[in-house]
């Protein structure tokens, strides 16, 4: 997650995925160790 909300949806890093923090708890919770993760 990202302690800067206002910041989700706009590229603010170069590269990072920014989430708020209950969909990063959710995104471990859906994934395993191998599993292949694609971003669009």
């Amino acid at each position: 997650g990202t302690n800067n909300p206002e910041t989700i949806g706009r590229a603010a890093s170069h590269g990072c995925i920014r989430t708020a923090n209950w969909d990063a708890a959710r995104i471990k919770d859906l994934v395993t160790i191998g599993n292949v993760v694609e971003i669009f």
